[in-house]
């Protein structure tokens, strides 16, 4: 395993030194040419605002998570090309089995699918001097009496990640795994914040060895700690994260949850996917400014934005983070805006519970602030039917692309302020399976249902309105919009005992080219 990682992260690095070079170069160019451009109308010198650099094209290389095993398990990974020639690429598991990724679809696209969750890495060839992008997805519903929905997103090394929705109070485990893929040390500063401000750590930085896996257990760093957020920057050529979180009751499991990064922090963040109708379902942003912020929070409901009543003027301490209940507001579909003063992020908490899915569609309860009654205590969850999962703030892009599992639809949100359509493309087959794809319009009625066609060559594309669900069938989806959309997945399994959150992708072009930024 590790000869294949460090021949594999070669490419890798390479790629980061050569952006790196052709930045620096960029930078140390006399600045003549843009001084002897004439005044523009105002009279003023023009202003290199931005530098758009087209990264090397070097083999790019992702990293599969460690699942447990389950009753129902698949791991997905695909190779995207930028030209109309599907990129080679291959997937080497821990077991040092290598498979390499097959044509899908029309012809720009690579795949292969393994029947159950196999860790390992991915590496993609560039096509025609342009990287591909390396993309995939795992999934694992583990138990049998009482089943976790647990999904792991295939990653490459970054240099910050938010993580929100660890927990290590009595009864609940939190575990930090960071991986080295490169051949130079790395060092990683963890910083954790809770309801009352940032927390002591006496441990200090980490210096992550290369080609090497560290595991942190947050309930011993930072003990009997609700409402944990933990911010992971590393030096270097980056590291890859993953947290994952249970929660029990003595012997009674009350759910896991393997959570995605949430957007960093900024005045207007955005979590599209929020299904709600449970008990102990949260919002919570995080502050990670010096000074207290303001924030509010607004509802976005089949292209509607109203606030969220009680909370549109929270104050955040400094450093902190702040929880808002959700369990009163009406069971559906939802985005959530939090619009702050100062740069924020968050998340949701999201419960699923066959008890409580029973009766929430004859639910009338509303969005309020009103205490809850004492018929709503006969909602409460039984504690050994139930599952959570964190669905994070998303950044807003134009494009990108998303996996959905077999035997999990999963329902996509598209959340934007600007009214837009989002379209959905399936490039081809699917695990030889055609399913149907369904996009609700505001009035929740069908708009297509092309789904995934089983003969390579031909395109489906779903219509889906702004904040407008999109239920899709198994397989690999790439989406573009006229406007820039957040957008996440939600996934449940049939019995409603297990629920999760599905990430998406950026698209190749986005995920290999760099915006360098130049401040006048």
């Amino acid at each position: 395993m590790k000869k294949t990682v460090i021949k594999a992260t070669i490419a890798w690095i390479s790629t980061v030194i050569i952006l790196a070079c052709a930045s620096g170069i960029w930078l140390s160019l006399p600045q003549g040419n843009l001084q002897d451009k004439p005044l523009d109308a105002q009279g003023k010198k023009p202003v290199q605002s931005a530098l758009s650099v087209a990264a090397t094209a070097q083999n790019t290389v992702a990293l599969c998570p460690v699942l447990p095993s389950g009753e129902k398990s698949q791991t997905v990974v695909a190779a995207l090309s930028q030209h109309r020639e599907a990129p080679k690429g291959s997937y080497r598991t821990m077991g040092a089995d290598t498979l390499a990724l097959a044509p899908y679809g029309n012809g720009y696209v690579s795949a292969a699918t393994l029947t159950d969750v196999q860790s390992g890495t991915l590496e993609v060839e560039p096509v025609k001097n342009s990287p591909s992008l390396g993309i995939g997805l795992s999934y694992s519903v583990v138990g049998e009496k009482k089943p976790s929905l647990q999904v792991g997103q295939c990653a490459t090394p970054v240099s910050s990640a938010w993580f929100i929705g660890a927990s290590t109070k009595i009864g609940s485990t939190s575990e930090l795994v960071l991986t080295n893929p490169s051949t130079v040390a790395v060092t990683v500063q963890l910083s954790a914040f809770d309801h009352i401000g940032p927390i002591s750590d006496t441990h200090g930085d980490m210096t992550i060895a290369p080609q090497t896996t560290q595991s942190v257990r947050l309930d011993a760093r930072y003990p009997q700690t609700d409402g944990l957020a933990v911010h992971v920057q590393a030096s270097g050529a980056g590291i890859i994260a993953a947290l994952k979180t249970e929660e029990s009751q003595g012997l009674t499991s009350l759910g896991a949850d393997f959570i995605s990064p949430a957007a960093p922090p900024m005045p207007q963040v955005t979590i599209p996917a929020v299904r709600l109708g449970n008990s102990d379902q949260k919002l919570r942003i995080v502050n990670p400014q010096a000074q207290p912020v303001t924030a509010s929070v607004f509802v976005i409901d089949k292209a509607k934005k109203k606030v969220l009543p009680g909370a549109d003027s929270i104050s955040v301490s400094a450093q902190a983070v702040q929880d808002i209940s959700l369990d009163y507001v009406e069971p559906g579909l939802y985005s959530l805006v939090i619009e702050a003063d100062k740069p924020v992020t968050a998340a949701a908490k999201l419960v699923i519970s066959p008890e409580i899915e029973k009766t929430a569609a004859s639910d009338q309860r509303l969005l309020s602030t009103d205490k809850p009654s004492d018929d709503s205590k006969d909602r409460d969850i039984t504690p050994s039917e139930r599952d959570f999962t964190w669905s994070p703030a998303v950044e807003a892009q134009t494009s990108g692309v998303v996996i959905v599992p077999k035997d999990m639809p999963t329902t996509f949100v598209g959340a934007t302020l600007t009214p837009t359509q989002i379209h959905f493309e399936a490039p081809g087959r699917s695990d030889n399976s055609a399913g149907n794809a369904h996009a609700n319009d505001d009035a929740h009625s069908d708009s297509g249902k092309q789904g995934i066609n089983d003969t390579p060559g031909q395109q489906n594309v779903i219509n889906v309105k702004a904040q407008a669900p999109a239920t899709l069938q198994p397989g690999i989806w790439i989406w573009a919009s006229q406007t820039p959309v957040s957008l996440g997945g939600i996934a449940a399994t049939a019995d409603n005992k297990g629920i999760a959150y599905i990430p998406g992708f950026v698209s190749a072009r986005e995920a290999t080219t760099i915006d360098i930024r130049i401040v006048p």
